[in-house]
């Protein structure tokens, strides 16, 4: 096992010289590159090469030229990572976009779905309002003399109450008694009823 040794700079495997920033150096441990500061432990270790010939690579031809490799590199992988965002913000873009407009499609059906409802219940409520008032008219002639004018105003009013249910809801059965009553049956109001709810 070697030791630790501290260097204001050091060679690398393959004889690239690195230099120590602000007051923390770079040490070798093995003969391999540490970097490390003046208070942490070591970061990065970078391996001393398995054989003793240092590995050739072409360099692309703007280092050559230039230097000026690592920069284009890494302005390919900023390129890439605003791209990727991009995409990213077009995609969440998009969902939110497709969900906006899903819940328009719900409000408007639920909006459809209430309008719906009132109206049924208008029905519903005009239904068993004539129907009330009909029954009424036909308990209140019951306490009144026949034959009396108090009677026949009030047969006719029962009469036109039953010719405006039988005219709204045609399934609604009747029939005429003898004193000229248009009478409904309970069984057709019931039956109507329920197809009103």
């Amino acid at each position: 096992m070697g030791g630790w040794t501290w260097a204001d700079s050091v060679k690398d495997q393959n004889g690239k010289v690195g230099r120590g920033k602000g007051k923390g150096g770079m040490a070798t441990k093995n003969g391999a590159l540490v970097t490390q500061t003046a208070t942490t432990a070591p970061v990065a270790t970078v391996a001393p090469a398995a054989t003793t010939t240092p590995a050739t690579t072409t360099a692309p031809a703007a280092t050559a030229a230039g230097g000026w490799g690592s920069g284009a590199a890494a302005i390919g992988v900023a390129a890439v990572g605003i791209a990727l965002a991009a995409v990213s913000i077009y995609a969440v873009s998009e969902a939110l976009d497709e969900h906006n407009q899903k819940a328009e499609e719900a409000k408007k059906r639920v909006q459809e779905l209430e309008k719906s409802y009132e109206d049924t219940r208008t029905q519903y409520d005009n239904f068993m309002n004539s129907t009330k008032s009909y029954k009424d008219l036909v308990v209140s002639m019951s306490s009144l003399t026949k034959g009396t004018l108090e009677y026949k105003e009030a047969l006719l009013d029962a009469n036109k109450e039953a010719m405006h249910l039988i005219e709204t809801y045609e399934d609604l059965d009747y029939s005429i008694n003898k004193d000229g009553l248009i009478q409904i049956t309970n069984e057709s109001f019931e039956k109507v009823q329920e197809q009103e709810l």
